[in-house]
């Protein structure tokens, strides 16, 4: 439902919107924060790889989309534990409420950065264009990182939280 309109947004409207002319605002990479896929980490890969797929199917990429999302998905639990630590077990529930601005924020930062260096990356197939990849993926991590962070923010208050952030 809300990964449906993420990605039909995407393909009609932000595929088209470009960021200090380089990067694109993913926002379907809200996928990796929204979903709770508990400790079924299959699950979750196959959740991301049919996203990954159904993206690539629009952008005219084969499989680019999909890889780069199964080994974010994967690689998450990872991420949220360098953060978080292993102590803290809350189905990898990622949210601004249970771990705090700070922490939320290094989480998006860092796994949104992997996806879309790993997206660029693969469709440049050329590390001579490094310097622009990361530019890229900087621009786009930057660009979907705050629609994440305005998209909890109103998910929060709709739900009546008035946490100050």
């Amino acid at each position: 439902s809300l990964i449906g309109i993420c990605v039909l947004s995407q393909i009609v409207f932000f595929d088209h919107f470009h960021v200090m002319g380089y990067g694109i605002p993913l926002i379907y990479a809200l996928f990796l924060f929204d979903y709770r896929s508990g400790d079924n980490v299959i699950c979750s890969m196959l959740w991301g790889a049919l996203l990954g797929i159904v993206i690539d199917m629009f952008h005219g990429t084969i499989g680019m989309n999909m890889m780069a999302m199964v080994l974010v998905v994967f690689m998450r639990k990872s991420v949220f534990d360098c953060f978080v630590g292993e102590k803290k077990e809350i189905g990898y529930t990622v949210s601004i409420d249970s771990l705090g601005m700070m922490v939320y924020l290094q989480i998006v930062l860092v796994v949104t950065f992997v996806y879309c260096f790993c997206v660029l990356l693969l469709e440049y197939m050329d590390l001579e264009y490094i310097t622009q990849v990361l530019w890229k993926a900087l621009a786009s991590c930057l660009s979907t990182t705050a629609f994440i962070l305005f998209y909890n923010v109103l998910k929060n208050r709709r739900r009546g939280h008035t946490r100050k952030i």
